[in-house]
């Protein structure tokens, strides 16, 4: 069975920028639901701003920002929320503070626009994403949005499976999420196409039978959630969910590495694709072990 996860610490990076604090109404409604404390983090690397003077206007902007965004939810939510200014190398500070302080779980926008815009997304994302040993959940900006706390919560979380159990690491994260918003959930597994038609369909319906096993084996026991599965022959692995959970209600999650091989499902480029073609939140767990 898997061990539900317990949300007792979220961090939630923010670059000084209204993009970034869009990530903010999922991370306050987890912490909230989950009555779990939430940290509002910005790092400065001291490497990227040879001049003191400089690094120095930046910090105060920085924890400027900071100490709005906190005061905001504070007098919208019941939330225990605090900040905290890091400095040196981006990802090494979070990944460090992560440890350090028992973080849970990180929520943060795909890219930002702030001061500290040029330290912070695309590349630090990705190598983030390669490090961490907790999930991290992606909420993809919209240019032009004002900063809110209200969240509009997925109604759905899409798990693609490639059947390893690496890849069975990002259920117990995603499906207690899905028990916090009351949001209905789909097991998903894709089959790579065969010339030999009677050899796809035995390959789809072992797929199934893989999916029916996980679920009696990790969910059966969650019937406060609504569960469904689903497995397909596709050529595009990335595509086929995409369409299937591509919406912005949808959240997508997956880990970030599976089996090798032709089946291999959740590796490289997939999840690359995924990531960065979803128009929902993806939550994306490291296969690596802390």
């Amino acid at each position: 069975m898997v061990t539900q996860v317990k949300f007792r610490r979220v961090l939630a990076p923010l670059d000084g920028s209204a993009m970034a604090d869009q990530a903010l109404p999922l991370a306050v409604s987890i912490a909230s639901l989950a009555g779990a404390r939430l940290e509002l983090a910005s790092v400065v690397d001291p490497r990227e701003w040879a001049a003191t003077a400089h690094r120095l206007r930046l910090e105060r902007r920085l924890r400027a920002h900071l100490q709005r965004a906190v005061v905001r939810i504070r007098a919208s939510h019941p939330v225990r929320v605090s900040s905290v200014l890091l400095r040196g190398a981006v990802v090494d500070r979070l990944v460090t503070h992560t440890r350090a302080h028992g973080v849970d779980l990180i929520v943060m926008a795909t890219h930002g626009s702030g001061p500290a815009s040029r330290a912070w997304f695309g590349s630090v994302t990705d190598e983030l994403l390669r490090r961490a040993t907790v999930p991290v959940l992606l909420v993809r900006p919209r240019a032009g949005q004002r900063p809110r706390t209200q969240a509009a919560v997925p109604r759905r979380v899409v798990i693609p499976l490639d059947g390893s159990s690496a890849a069975e690491r990002i259920i117990a994260p995603a499906s207690s999420l899905a028990m916090l918003w009351g949001a209905d959930c789909r097991l998903l597994r894709a089959v790579p196409p065969d010339v030999n038609l009677q050899r796809a369909h035995a390959r789809r319906e072992h797929a199934v039978g893989y999916l029916e096993r996980v679920w009696t084996h990790h969910l059966s026991e969650r019937r406060s959630s609504r569960w469904n599965i689903r497995a397909a022959v596709v050529p595009d692995v990335a595509r086929w969910i995409l369409d299937y959970a591509g919406g912005r209600d949808d959240l997508i999650a997956l880990t970030t590495s599976g089996r090798a091989g032709v089946e291999r499902l959740l590796l490289g480029s997939v999840a690359d694709k995924i990531i960065r073609g979803s128009a929902g939140p993806v939550l994306v767990q490291s296969s690596r072990k802390a």
